[in-house]
C-alpha cells in the first residue's frame, strides 16, 4: 500500500516490478543457500541492468557455484540480443553520463564545478568506494542489506532520479524499515509538479524548492538515523563507559519483609558484587534502613516494575548487571 508502489505499478505499469520479483527471489534463495540464486539475479539484470550491483554480494553469499549458475543463465539470456548489446551498452552509458534530472548530489556538483564530466567522475568514485567498502567490510551481511547500501547510494548519487526508482529499495523496507526511505516515498508526491512545470514552460524540470520538498525528508530523517548508527558503531561518550564488575538492581514495592533475605543472599554469593542498587517505588515505605545495613544504595523511581528496573540499570556503573527481585535469592 506504499503510494510509490501503487502509482508506479498499478497506476503506470513500470516493468521494474519484474526486476524486483527477481531480486526478492535472489534474496530468498541465498537465505536458503541455493545456487540457483545466481539464475534469479541474472534474470533481474536482464530485466533492468541496475541489478548488476548485487553481483559482488552474490559471490560473497552464494559462492562461485551461484556465480557460475548466474553466468550460464546470463549467456543464454543474451543470445537473442547479441547484435544489440553494443547499442544497449551505449544507451546505458549515455543515460548515466549525458542526462540529468532531479539528482541530489550530482546536481549540486554540476552547479559547483559547472562541468558534467567532473560531477560524473566524483559520483562514480564515491559509488566505487562504497561498493568496495561494503564488499570488504560487510560482504557477509545478508544480501538484501548490501543491496540497500549500494542501491540507496546509487539513488542519492545518480544524475537522474525518477520516483519509481525508489521501488528498487522498498522490498527491503519490509525487513528493515527505515524512517528516511519511508518518508521519502511520501515526499515523492512533489515529483508530479514536473507536469505542471512542463505545461507552463515546456521543460521537464523541477525548481529548487520542489526538489527540496522531494529530498528534504530523506536528508533530515537520514541525519537523525545516522546519529544513532554512529553512536552504536563508535561508542565513545563518557556516559556509556562502564567499569569492570557486577551491579545488582533490585526493584522494590513494600518489600521490607523479604528484602533482607535477598540482600543477605548477595553477601553469601560466590559472585563478587561491586554495587547493589535498590530502585524503590515512590509510594512505598523508605527501605533505606535495610539498605544501609547491607551496604546497598537506594534510588527513587516512578512506580512500576519496568520503570524501576530501567531507572536502576541507568544508575549502574559496571559492565555486568543482574536484576534480582526482592522476593528472590541469588
Amino acid at each position: 500500500f506504499n503510494p510509490v508502489v501503487l502509482v508506479s505499478f498499478a497506476g503506470e505499469g513500470h516493468f521494474d516490478v519484474l526486476m524486483i520479483l527477481a531480486l526478492v527471489a535472489t534474496a530468498v534463495l541465498l537465505h536458503e543457500k541455493r545456487v540457483i540464486a545466481g539464475i534469479a539475479l541474472a534474470c533481474a539484470v536482464y530485466i533492468k541492468v541496475i541489478a548488476v550491483l548485487g553481483i559482488p554480494f552474490l559471490l560473497a553469499r552464494g559462492g562461485w557455484k551461484a556465480i557460475v549458475s548466474g553466468g550460464f543463465a546470463g549467456l543464454l539470456l543474451a543470445l537473442p540480443f547479441l547484435n544489440d548489446l553494443p547499442t544497449i551498452l551505449e544507451g546505458i552509458i549515455a543515460f548515466g553520463s549525458d542526462r540529468s534530472f532531479n539528482g541530489l548530489v550530482h546536481d549540486k556538483l554540476h552547479d559547483w564545478f559547472d562541468r558534467r564530466e567532473k560531477a560524473n567522475q566524483i559520483v562514480y568514485a564515491i559509488l566505487a568506494l562504497i561498493l568496495a567498502g561494503r564488499f570488504l567490510l560487510g560482504r557477509k551481511a545478508e544480501w538484501e542489506i548490501n543491496w540497500l547500501w549500494l542501491c540507496g547510494a546509487l539513488l542519492i548519487l545518480s544524475p537522474t532520479f525518477h520516483f519509481w526508482y525508489l521501488t528498487w529499495l522498498l522490498p527491503v523496507m519490509a525487513i528493515r524499515p527505515q524512517l528516511s526511505w519511508l518518508s521519502f516515498s511520501v515526499s515523492q508526491a512533489a515529483y508530479f509538479l514536473v507536469w505542471k512545470r512542463a505545461n507552463e514552460t515546456g521543460l521537464w524540470d523541477l525548481s529548487s524548492a520542489e526538489s527540496f520538498y522531494i529530498w528534504g525528508p530523506l536528508i533530515c530523517c537520514g541525519i537523525y538515523e545516522a546519529r544513532f548508527w554512529f553512536k552504536k558503531k563508535f561508542p565513545n561518550d563518557a556516559e556509556g563507559a562502564r567499569e569492570k564488575g557486577v551491579s545488582v538492581v533490585i526493584p522494590t514495592l513494600n518489600a521490607a519483609g523479604v528484602l533482607p533475605d535477598a540482600l543477605t543472599s548477595l553477601h553469601n554469593s560466590t559472585i563478587s558484587i561491586s554495587e547493589v542498587i535498590i530502585a524503590a517505588a515512590q509510594s512505598e515505605a523508605d527501605p533505606r534502613n535495610i539498605a544501609q545495613a547491607h551496604h546497598a544504595r537506594v534510588i527513587d523511581s516512578r512506580r512500576g516494575r519496568g520503570f524501576q528496573i530501567a531507572t536502576g540499570v541507568a544508575a549502574t556503573r559496571h559492565e555486568t548487571v543482574i536484576i534480582l527481585h526482592a522476593a528472590s535469592l541469588l
